[in-house]
Order: C-alpha cells, then structure tokens, then sequence
C-alpha cells in the first residue's frame, strides 16, 4: 500500500514546474522507496525527471562530501542502490552522464574504505557498468583516472586516497 501511495506522489510531481529545493529531497527518497520497492528495469512504472536525477546525485555527492544538505545527511549506499537501478534504463543514461554522475562514482571509488562496506562498492560498480554501454560515459570514465582507485580496490589497498 505504501509503494502505490508513494507510486502517485511520484507520478503527480511531474506536473510542477519548479518545484522547491525540500520537496525535490523529499521527492528524491520516495522515488528511491518505490524503487527498491517495486522497480522493473524492462518496464519501469515511471521516469524521474531531471530534478529528481539531479537530486538523486546531488545527494550522493552531499554523502561524498559529508555535507548537510537541505537539512539532512546522505547516506552514498542508499543512493548508489537507487542510481544503480535507474541506470540500467536506457532512456536515463544520458541524462545520469550529463549530471556528472560517472565523476562522482569515481570519487567514491577513491574514498571506499571496508568499513563503508562492500555493497556501496557493489552498487556504485554496477551502476558504472549500466553506464558504459554508452560512448559518452567511457570517454568521461577514462577521463577521470579511474584506474589508481581500482587499483588500489582490487590491491586491498581500499580506495586509492585512504591511503594518501
């Protein structure tokens, strides 16, 4: 029952034009619920808008920066399960590459450490992967040095600046 009411408000938010910055956070985390919720990547039951994308990895960098933001602190697995899944439809790869997203999974490569735990690093690879299918976003990736914080991963050396 939650994920149908959330579903609606989802659905309905479509229709404002700009919609206030506590809204949009607010918007954000009940797109990320009814994702996880009841998301299918073959027929998703809606598109965010690219407030609500722009939100989603505003967060995530906010979660980077251990920043408050819109008076809440962001939690990077929460977002990354979210970008993950959204990823993997065709018609947001675009958009979740123009919103610098590709960057910011690269940061957080770079600042993984065990004690964030393995799922933020599952996520935030999957999403890449979704990503890469892509011209534009093989180009950014490469772009963004992601081979020392890779390196450093697979070295068991955690991302490439704990150690630095």
């Amino acid at each position: 029952v939650a994920e149908e009411l959330l579903l609606e408000m989802v659905v309905s938010s479509e229709k404002l034009e700009f919609p206030p910055e506590q809204y949009l956070c607010t918007l954000a985390g009940a797109v990320e619920v009814v994702i996880k919720l009841i998301w299918d990547e073959e027929h998703p039951p809606f598109l965010p808008t690219t407030p609500v994308l722009h939100t989603i990895v505003w967060t995530l960098i906010c979660a980077l920066d251990g920043v408050m933001w819109a008076g809440i602190t962001w939690s990077a697995l929460s977002r990354v399960q979210a970008l993950a899944k959204l990823s993997a439809v065709d018609e947001l790869k675009v958009h979740l590459i123009d919103l610098h997203l590709i960057e910011a999974l690269v940061r957080l490569l770079d600042q993984w450490t065990s004690e964030q735990g393995v799922l933020v690093l599952e996520y935030a690879l999957l999403t890449l992967l979704n990503l890469l299918t892509v011209e534009e976003a093989r180009f950014r990736l490469y772009l963004t040095g992601v081979y020392r914080p890779l390196r450093s991963i697979v070295l068991g050396d955690e991302g490439a600046s704990a150690g630095a």
